[in-house]
Protein backbone atom coordinates (compact mmCIF):
# COMPACT_ATOMS: atom_id res chain seq x y z
CA UNK A 1 0.00 0.00 0.00
CA UNK A 2 3.13 2.42 0.71
CA UNK A 3 4.15 1.87 -2.73
CA UNK A 4 1.28 2.29 -4.37
CA UNK A 5 0.45 5.96 -2.37
CA UNK A 6 4.18 6.72 -3.66
CA UNK A 7 3.55 6.46 -6.77
CA UNK A 8 -0.11 8.09 -6.95
CA UNK A 9 1.97 11.13 -5.15
CA UNK A 10 4.57 10.61 -8.19
CA UNK A 11 1.76 10.97 -10.55
CA UNK A 12 0.38 13.72 -9.35
CA UNK A 13 3.29 15.53 -9.16
CA UNK A 14 4.24 14.73 -12.55
CA UNK A 15 0.71 15.94 -13.99
CA UNK A 16 1.34 19.14 -11.98
CA UNK A 17 4.52 20.00 -13.34
CA UNK A 18 3.11 18.91 -16.90
CA UNK A 19 0.12 21.95 -16.28
CA UNK A 20 3.02 24.55 -14.61
CA UNK A 21 5.20 23.98 -18.01
CA UNK A 22 2.32 24.37 -20.54
CA UNK A 23 0.85 27.38 -18.77
CA UNK A 24 4.19 29.02 -18.86
CA UNK A 25 4.65 28.62 -22.32
CA UNK A 26 1.45 29.45 -23.40
CA UNK A 27 2.06 32.87 -21.56
CA UNK A 28 5.11 33.56 -22.92
CA UNK A 29 3.66 32.69 -26.19
CA UNK A 30 0.76 35.18 -25.35
CA UNK A 31 2.82 37.85 -24.17
CA UNK A 32 5.25 37.63 -27.28
CA UNK A 33 2.37 37.60 -29.83
CA UNK A 34 -0.97 39.44 -28.34
CA UNK A 35 0.91 42.26 -26.60
CA UNK A 36 3.47 42.95 -29.62
CA UNK A 37 2.83 46.18 -31.24
CA UNK A 38 4.13 48.37 -34.53
CA UNK A 39 5.17 50.95 -31.58
CA UNK A 40 5.36 53.12 -34.39
CA UNK A 41 1.18 53.54 -34.86
CA UNK A 42 0.79 54.47 -31.18
CA UNK A 43 0.99 57.36 -29.47
CA UNK A 44 3.04 57.54 -25.44
CA UNK A 45 -0.62 57.33 -23.91
CA UNK A 46 -1.68 55.25 -26.15
CA UNK A 47 -2.55 51.33 -25.28
CA UNK A 48 -0.27 48.75 -26.93
CA UNK A 49 -3.49 46.11 -27.96
CA UNK A 50 -6.03 48.73 -29.32
CA UNK A 51 -4.71 51.06 -32.07
CA UNK A 52 -7.10 54.20 -31.74
CA UNK A 53 -8.82 56.09 -35.12
CA UNK A 54 -5.86 57.95 -36.03
CA UNK A 55 -6.54 58.98 -39.58
CA UNK A 56 -10.01 60.45 -40.56
CA UNK A 57 -11.17 58.36 -43.98
CA UNK A 58 -12.33 59.94 -47.52
CA UNK A 59 -16.12 60.39 -48.20
CA UNK A 60 -17.16 57.48 -49.46
CA UNK A 61 -17.41 57.66 -53.75
CA UNK A 62 -19.33 55.15 -55.21
CA UNK A 63 -20.33 51.62 -54.27
CA UNK A 64 -18.93 49.84 -51.84
CA UNK A 65 -15.73 47.18 -52.50
CA UNK A 66 -16.99 43.95 -52.65
CA UNK A 67 -14.74 41.16 -50.61
CA UNK A 68 -13.63 39.59 -53.79
CA UNK A 69 -12.44 42.97 -55.06
CA UNK A 70 -10.74 43.62 -51.20
CA UNK A 71 -8.13 40.72 -51.71
CA UNK A 72 -4.78 41.25 -51.86
CA UNK A 73 -5.07 45.28 -50.81
CA UNK A 74 -2.58 46.43 -48.97
CA UNK A 75 -2.84 48.47 -45.88
CA UNK A 76 -2.68 51.86 -46.56
CA UNK A 77 -5.30 51.24 -49.16
CA UNK A 78 -8.06 49.22 -46.63
CA UNK A 79 -7.25 52.35 -44.97
CA UNK A 80 -7.81 55.01 -47.14
CA UNK A 81 -11.42 53.10 -47.71
CA UNK A 82 -12.81 52.19 -44.30
CA UNK A 83 -10.19 54.43 -41.97
CA UNK A 84 -8.36 52.96 -39.13
CA UNK A 85 -10.08 49.94 -37.53
CA UNK A 86 -11.18 50.15 -34.18
CA UNK A 87 -9.15 47.29 -33.03
CA UNK A 88 -5.58 46.00 -34.41
CA UNK A 89 -4.27 42.91 -33.12
CA UNK A 90 -0.38 42.43 -34.53
CA UNK A 91 1.52 39.15 -34.37
CA UNK A 92 4.69 37.97 -35.91
CA UNK A 93 3.73 38.44 -40.04
CA UNK A 94 0.30 39.08 -39.34
CA UNK A 95 -1.99 41.49 -38.52
CA UNK A 96 -6.28 41.34 -37.60
CA UNK A 97 -8.17 44.74 -38.54
CA UNK A 98 -11.65 44.92 -36.76
CA UNK A 99 -13.91 47.70 -37.58
CA UNK A 100 -16.99 47.40 -35.33
CA UNK A 101 -20.10 49.29 -36.64
CA UNK A 102 -24.09 48.70 -35.40
CA UNK A 103 -25.07 46.29 -37.96
CA UNK A 104 -21.81 44.07 -37.70
CA UNK A 105 -18.33 43.47 -36.66
CA UNK A 106 -15.84 43.24 -39.85
CA UNK A 107 -12.33 41.10 -39.60
CA UNK A 108 -9.88 41.63 -41.67
CA UNK A 109 -6.63 38.95 -42.00
CA UNK A 110 -3.47 40.93 -43.48
CA UNK A 111 -0.21 38.92 -44.02
CA UNK A 112 2.80 40.13 -44.60
CA UNK A 113 3.54 39.51 -48.76
CA UNK A 114 7.53 39.52 -48.10
CA UNK A 115 8.16 42.79 -49.06
CA UNK A 116 6.88 44.40 -45.45
CA UNK A 117 3.67 45.41 -47.03
CA UNK A 118 0.49 43.42 -45.11
CA UNK A 119 -1.99 42.38 -47.43
CA UNK A 120 -5.28 41.16 -47.24
CA UNK A 121 -5.95 37.17 -47.21
CA UNK A 122 -9.35 36.89 -45.30
CA UNK A 123 -12.33 38.39 -44.37
CA UNK A 124 -14.77 37.47 -42.09
CA UNK A 125 -18.30 39.08 -40.88
CA UNK A 126 -19.70 38.57 -37.44
CA UNK A 127 -23.61 39.11 -36.32
CA UNK A 128 -24.20 39.16 -32.53
CA UNK A 129 -21.23 36.20 -31.97
CA UNK A 130 -22.35 34.07 -34.94
CA UNK A 131 -20.31 34.10 -38.21
CA UNK A 132 -22.48 35.83 -41.14
CA UNK A 133 -22.01 33.84 -44.38
CA UNK A 134 -22.29 37.51 -46.33
CA UNK A 135 -19.18 39.74 -45.80
CA UNK A 136 -20.03 41.77 -48.65
CA UNK A 137 -23.43 43.10 -46.63
CA UNK A 138 -21.36 43.79 -43.51
CA UNK A 139 -18.64 45.35 -45.99
CA UNK A 140 -20.65 47.76 -47.35
CA UNK A 141 -22.34 48.87 -43.50
CA UNK A 142 -19.01 49.58 -43.01
CA UNK A 143 -17.88 51.69 -45.94
CA UNK A 144 -20.88 53.32 -45.55
CA UNK A 145 -20.90 54.59 -42.22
Amino acid sequence: MLILDKIDLLIKWAVLSAMFIGLSFVAACAERSVFSTNKSRLGPTQSALVAPIATPRRAPKGPAPTSAAMMGKDAATIENLLGAPTLLREETGAQIWQYANVHCVLLLYLYEDGGQLYRVAHLEARIQGALNDNVDVCLAATYNT
